[in-house]
């Protein structure tokens, strides 16, 4: 299921959960996220209009509708009148409105209006003001009010109290489906967990290889801007996807740019440069059975650098930076997933440490994550022996003069580092990967990519 250079360590794993999960990515379903199967709530908490449809309320039980102009006021006319509102989370306690026409609730020129396209001026944050009250602010910190005399609603500093009443009718956020029926199973048989695992996956590769890889397992505006259109980082036809077409032995090599909702020539299996795991995809392969996961957390400094000199743009190409940065993804990754289900703790996707952990996850029926860690130059412990040039600009790797280890790779930094790695909740790693590091050879599958590197 995961798009990485790795396969060779997966051909003893029978993975049923590869035509699951890739029957999924393929789809044009954009019937939103809705809360299909699942019982619908009057909203006590700030979480819980996720994914559904509501009418707001202002605290002297007017009625929020949309005028014809694309303003908001709020009206006491009857609820048969009010306009129905989706509430898609951007992350807990936020989310994008969206009323019938598509359009969203947002700041516009300093009132409230409607926007075509999310962003910063739409993400409200939703924040409780008694059981079943609440009330709504942007980032800008700027809230959301009624006018006292027009009923309009205005931009201010003092927010007014809303509430949600159950709606229908509404337009649900454009996002891919799971497309399939039935509840997963939870539970334990005879004492076991059940299910099955994909031991080696890399969700969390987002910025991997210098920047070269395009799209993203989740986005907080959804799949209209984790998985569009890639031309922006692979150019006219895929002919700057340079580190891609390497890979699939074709530098001249041409792509479709589509993204969603036709995913014309990605993701697929040969593609090291798309993304292949959002996480709609990955709740499919979960809802099939999928019960434990190992994601790597990914790097290759070489690849990273030969991108970086290809297009004469500057990268961070350290491994173990990205490492903590994968880290710290994945986290935001757990909590969106909880943003969509609900609130903290109710989503799928959960990260674990110990496997005590783990089977009471999977018990419950939820997909235990564990982090792993896979690149050449763990704890920053290099061999290098310079063959790269310095050109100004570009970072390439600490290149000694003559081959040799690392200087600051010691016992005690190793130590210092297993701690700190430990801290992020990394609990499986590769000490020697696809090349030479200060603590041994690398990985020998492929003689003249590896002696290169």
């Amino acid at each position: 299921m995961a798009v990485h250079a790795h396969r060779r360590r997966l051909s003893w794993l029978v993975l049923p959960l590869l035509s699951l999960a890739l029957a999924g990515c393929f789809g044009s379903d954009d019937g939103g996220d809705s809360r299909e199967g699942k019982p619908r709530v009057q909203p006590l908490t700030r979480y819980d209009m996720a994914n559904d449809c509501y009418v707001m309320k202002a605290a002297d039980a007017g009625h929020v509708t949309q005028a014809k102009d694309g303003s908001y006021a709020a009206d006491a006319a009857a609820a048969s009148g009010a306009e129905p509102l989706f509430m898609k989370p951007t992350a807990l306690g936020r989310y994008l409105i969206m009323a019938r026409d598509s359009r969203l609730m947002a700041a516009v020129s300093g009132k409230v209006g409607s926007a075509s396209s999310p962003s910063d001026s739409s993400d409200w944050i939703v924040e409780a003001s008694g059981q079943g009250r609440f009330t709504l602010k942007l980032a800008s910190g700027k809230a959301l009010a009624v006018a006292p005399e027009s009923r309009a609603l205005v931009l201010a500093d003092q927010p007014s109290v809303f509430s949600f009443a159950l709606a229908e009718g509404c337009t649900p956020y454009p996002e891919i489906t799971v497309n399939a029926e039935g509840e997963t199973f939870s539970g334990t048989r005879n004492g076991e967990v059940l299910g099955f695992a994909d031991a080696h996956v890399h969700i969390s590769a987002t910025d991997f290889l210098g920047g070269s890889k395009y799209g993203t397992p989740f986005h907080r505006f959804g799949v209209t801007h984790a998985l569009k259109d890639c031309k922006d980082i692979h150019g006219p036809s895929g002919r700057l996807d340079l580190i891609g077409n390497l890979y699939g032995n074709d530098p001249l090599g041409q792509h479709d740019n589509q993204g969603w909702p036709s995913f014309a020539s990605w993701p697929a299996a040969h593609s090291l440069t798309h993304e292949g795991m959002y996480y709609k995809w990955v709740e499919r392969a979960w809802k099939a059975g999928l019960r434990i996961m190992v994601n790597e957390l990914v790097e290759n400094e070489v690849l990273c650098t030969v991108n970086s000199l290809l297009k004469l743009k500057a990268n961070n190409c350290n491994e173990m930076n990205s490492v903590y940065k994968q880290a710290e993804m994945m986290r935001s990754l757990q909590d969106y997933v909880d943003a969509q289900e609900g609130g903290p703790g109710k989503g799928w996707f959960r990260l674990v440490t110990t496997p005590a952990e783990a089977r009471k996850v999977i018990a419950e029926g939820k997909l235990a994550v564990v982090l792993g860690v896979e690149i050449s130059h763990l704890f920053d412990c290099k061999v290098s022996y310079g063959l790269l040039p310095d050109l100004p600009g570009i970072p390439l790797p600490d290149i000694p003069l003559v081959a040799g280890e690392t200087p600051g790779c010691s016992e005690k930094s190793i130590d210092e580092e297993l701690a700190m790695l430990h801290s992020v909740g990394v609990r499986q790693l590769f000490p020697v990967h696809e090349f030479d590091n200060a603590l041994g050879g690398n990985g020998i599958f492929n003689g003249l990519v590896l002696n290169l590197g």
